[in-house]
C-alpha cells in the first residue's frame, strides 16, 4: 500500500517485510530530508542521494531491467531471493569506474526497489540496506550489492 512521507515519519521506521511503498522519488526524499535539487538532474532523477546527517549512507531507488527502457544505459538486476542486486553500465569502462568509485565511497544503501503496481504505475518499496561486495564486483565486472543481515527495519530518526 502506498503511504505518504508523513505516515512513515509518524511511524518512525520502514519495514522491508511490509508491502508499504512510496509513490514517487520525491516522497522518499521528503521522508529523509533530502532537498529536491539533490535528487534531480534537470528533468531527470538521479539514481541516488545522500541521506543528510548520516555518514556514508546513500538512498538508492534502482529500477530493475524488466521496467527499464532499452535506451537506458544503467542496468539493475535483483536476485530472485532479493538478497543481491547487480548493477552495470552498457559501457564496461563506466562499470569498472563505478566499481572503484563505490569501493572508495564505502557507502551503505537503503534501497527502494521500483516496482510496477496493478494500475501500471510505479512505486518504490523499501527492501533493505545493501552494501557493495568489492571482491565479487571486481571479479564479475559488475557492481554486486548484498543485503545486510538484519536490515529489514530502517529507523528514520
Amino acid at each position: 500500500m502506498v503511504k505518504s512521507s508523513a505516515d512513515y515519519m509518524s511511524k518512525g521506521y520502514l519495514d522491508a517485510r511490509s508491502v508499504d511503498s512510496f509513490r514517487r522519488i520525491e516522497d522518499i526524499a521528503a521522508t529523509f530530508g533530502v532537498p529536491l535539487n539533490a535528487i534531480r538532474r534537470g528533468f531527470q532523477f538521479k539514481g541516488a542521494a545522500l541521506w543528510p546527517g548520516r555518514e556514508r549512507v546513500l538512498l538508492w531507488w534502482p529500477k530493475p531491467d524488466s521496467l527499464r527502457k532499452e535506451s537506458d544505459p544503467w542496468h539493475n538486476e535483483p536476485s530472485e531471493d532479493g538478497g543481491e542486486i547487480r548493477e552495470w553500465h552498457r559501457d564496461q569502462a563506466k562499470t569498472l569506474e563505478h566499481i572503484e568509485a563505490c569501493a572508495e565511497e564505502n557507502c551503505t544503501r537503503p534501497t527502494f526497489l521500483c516496482e510496477r503496481d496493478k494500475d501500471f504505475g510505479y512505486h518504490y518499496r523499501y527492501v533493505g540496506v545493501f552494501k557493495m561486495d568489492v571482491e565479487a564486483s571486481r571479479t564479475e565486472g559488475r557492481v554486486v550489492w548484498k543485503k545486510m543481515p538484519g536490515s529489514e527495519r530502517l529507523n528514520l530518526r
